[in-house]
């Protein structure tokens, strides 16, 4: 019998021991992210009239921030690692009534067409672990 508490006693050790290192080990199955930031320049020039958003179009994750005077923008959140493109989206402004108002699909001509969205922008960048800077400069 004392043999058998024993062996018992032993087990609970063991499993308390890997419950413990599992713990300790930092299992999660939160994929990892990075932190993106970059400037959009036209022609070398800080540009500023639009939303920068970014997608991976594989996976649907994605951000979006609007740009600072200065033409640097900040995503709020982590995103996913990964592939992603960027385009751009006209500012969010809150309308001044109640009623609803088409968006326009391109907000201003310095911008080529192509960059206006998802589909057609060649602007992809890889998203790593991490803090992530991308500078876009549109000629």
């Amino acid at each position: 019998m004392h043999r058998a508490i024993s062996l018992r006693n032993c087990r609970a050790v063991v499993l308390l021991t890997l419950g413990l290192l599992a713990v300790s080990s930092g299992c999660s199955s939160e994929p990892p992210v990075g932190t993106v930031s970059g400037t959009v320049s036209v022609k070398g020039k800080p540009y500023t009239d639009a939303s920068v958003m970014v997608i991976d179009l594989s996976s649907g994750q994605g951000g979006g921030a609007d740009l600072k005077s200065d033409g640097t923008f900040t995503l709020d959140d982590p995103i996913p690692v990964g592939s992603y493109t960027a385009y751009f989206a006209p500012i969010s402004v809150p309308p001044e009534d109640a009623s609803a108002a088409p968006v326009p699909m391109q907000a201003d001509k310095t911008i080529p067409q192509k960059y206006w969205n998802e589909a057609s922008s060649d602007l992809k960048f890889e998203v790593k672990e991490g803090k992530n800077e991308f500078p876009i400069d549109i000629k």
